[in-house]
């Protein structure tokens, strides 16, 4: 055996594409030198990294994500508020459209959008179908809170180019051993062949300068979604 080896012609070694020498041995295995083994580490390491930032943007994304609704696209988180839940008012009362409630510290935003089921709803505000619309509104929160108390009667607005009807009240909000003085804001507006009415509620006593401002960065980023 000894003798046979020393007869035996050497193989040259045989460089692969990436420039690393193997040399064959029969019967045995290919040594991998340390810089492959470098490079297959960090290889699997980029491929490692890179699903766990896909799974991440995946995961982030899909908490994000709000709802589509009358052709708007309604995010997840909107100037601070979080959306709470979606209510499908068309599967008992068609027409009603769909409500998205809104969240932040201290105020509560409800956004209705609906069609009535009206054929060729105008954009606008000055439609009579928008002033009839705005009319009801502001007379269900009568009904509801017979103290409401009118702070504005029926402002204009033009916020990012969408015009809106306002109305502000306040009354007394009553829950299981608590009675709250609250301020409520009343807007509509007519896009896309849609209302779409905006409620926002926060305190009367407990810092409502910071509810008014945190309401109003709401509708005017509101405002920019519908005008998009």
């Amino acid at each position: 055996m000894h003798l046979l080896q020393n007869v035996m012609p050497k193989r040259a070694p045989h460089v692969a594409p990436n420039g690393i020498a193997l040399l064959c041995r029969r019967g045995g295995h290919t040594p991998v030198s340390h810089k492959a083994k470098r490079q297959m580490s960090a290889h699997i390491l980029r491929k490692v990294f890179a699903c766990a930032i896909g799974a991440f943007l995946l995961t982030l994304s899909q908490s994000l994500r709000g709802e589509v609704v009358g052709g708007f696209d309604f995010p997840k988180r909107l100037a601070g508020f979080e959306l709470q839940s979606v209510i499908d008012n068309d599967k008992t009362n068609p027409g009603l459209g769909v409500t998205l409630l809104y969240n932040a510290p201290g105020v509560k935003i409800s956004v209705f959008v609906y069609d009535r089921t009206l054929q060729r709803l105008p954009d606008g505000i000055d439609a009579l179908t928008s002033q009839r619309e705005f009319a009801e509104a502001k007379s269900n929160i009568h009904q509801t809170y017979s103290d409401a108390k009118v702070l504005a009667q029926e402002e204009r607005f033009n916020v990012a180019g969408v015009p809106m009807l306002h109305a502000a009240f306040q009354y007394t909000e009553v829950k299981p051993g608590v009675r709250e003085t609250v301020l409520s804001h009343l807007y509509l507006a007519s896009r896309r062949g849609h209302f779409v009415k905006v409620r926002a509620t926060y305190s009367g006593t407990d810092r409502p300068q910071i509810g008014h401002r945190t309401h109003v960065r709401f509708v005017e980023e509101l405002c920019r979604l519908l005008g998009r």
